[in-house]
């Protein structure tokens, strides 16, 4: 990998329009992908995932804007490019996956008709080669007998095949970055693994570049390689997706653990972090987590703590004692 990360994310602010003034949603988020590396996005519902994906796609509408910050794609700000510009760099440099297919998918238009139009609007190709490059796509993502398929349209799909059909449609104008917003939510277990594994394929195939954003710890432990931890639109750890999960130093990152279950790990009972993730505009002063957290001191109170480097991890955490640990589920 270069030196350059692929993606770069510096101090961004989302931030939300309500009556009473803006409420920040995302709060001072730096991140960085490498070309070829997938980074997953973990945190609870509301934690601000979905909004840094809608980011750096430029698809944010309103309640939302940035607020601050900046981001860069191949070393270009896009951040505040103009919609026409923002638009073809979306279908030509970055590909996006979202959780439900049936919201992705036109159900006037055969899937052989919106494969092609994309290709079309961003490669100089003739129709008959937007064609071919479709059951190709097809072909790839695992759709059997294509050729047939090409012309059937959504609802002729199961869901997992409707899913595939939207990776094929990320992948039409071969992006540099993939943005797959819980892609595998909609599905049942067993579709799930099919499309993780396919998605794994896909990125080392193709030398693509990944956020996955999920709730789901152990897509992140398939997919990843590093992990990102958000709360309440604030990063709480970065890391090693393998170091994250075996040695998780943030109160909140080993709170998100005790809540898998494990393999080989007997418990009665699942624990919870008690409480409940604050809202954009009702984040406590000093760290986000504190009201939650049973390691607090007066300073969690006051102060939001900055990222601090130990061993490898990058923490927002004001413990003075905190090192990587093994987590309490095991490895």
């Amino acid at each position: 990998m270069g030196s350059e990360p692929l993606l770069s994310i510096r101090h961004l602010e989302i931030q939300l329009a309500a009556a009473r003034g803006e409420k920040v949603a995302v709060d001072g988020v730096s991140l960085d992908v490498a070309a070829g590396e997938v980074l997953g996005l973990v945190g609870e519902s509301g934690a601000g995932k979905s909004l840094i994906g809608s980011a750096i796609c430029g698809i944010m509408r309103h309640p939302a804007r940035i607020g601050g910050g900046s981001i860069h794609l191949e070393g270009l700000r896009i951040d505040n490019l103009p919609e026409k510009r923002m638009r073809a760099l979306r279908g030509r440099r970055i590909g996006t996956i979202f959780q439900d297919p049936l919201t992705s998918l036109n159900p006037l238009l055969t899937v052989g008709q919106q494969l092609e139009e994309t290709i079309r609007s961003h490669v100089p190709v003739t129709r008959r080669e937007a064609r071919e490059r479709a059951l190709s796509l097809l072909d790839e993502v695992g759709i059997p007998r294509p050729r047939e398929r090409i012309d059937q349209y959504p609802h002729q799909f199961s869901g997992g095949m409707r899913q595939r059909v939207v990776i094929a449609l990320a992948l039409c104008a071969d992006p540099a970055l993939i943005i797959a917003d819980e892609p595998t939510t909609a599905l049942d277990v067993s579709l799930q693994a099919q499309i993780i594994l396919l998605l794994r394929r896909l990125v080392r195939e193709r030398g693509m570049s990944m956020i996955i954003i999920t709730h789901d710890i152990g897509v992140v432990a398939e997919l990843a390689d590093r992990v990102a931890v958000l709360y309440a639109g604030r990063l709480a750890e970065v890391g090693a997706v393998t170091d994250v999960l075996s040695r998780a130093s943030h109160p909140y990152t080993r709170g998100l653990l005790r809540c898998v279950p494990m393999i080989g790990v007997d418990v009665e009972a699942l624990e919870q972090i008690p409480g409940a993730m604050p809202s954009p505009g009702a984040t406590p002063a000093g760290c986000a987590f504190h009201p939650r957290c049973l390691r607090r001191s007066a300073q969690c109170d006051a102060e939001p703590p900055p990222m601090r480097h130990l061993s490898g991890f990058e923490v927002a955490c004001w413990d003075p004692h905190l090192e990587p640990a093994p987590a309490e589920v095991g490895a």
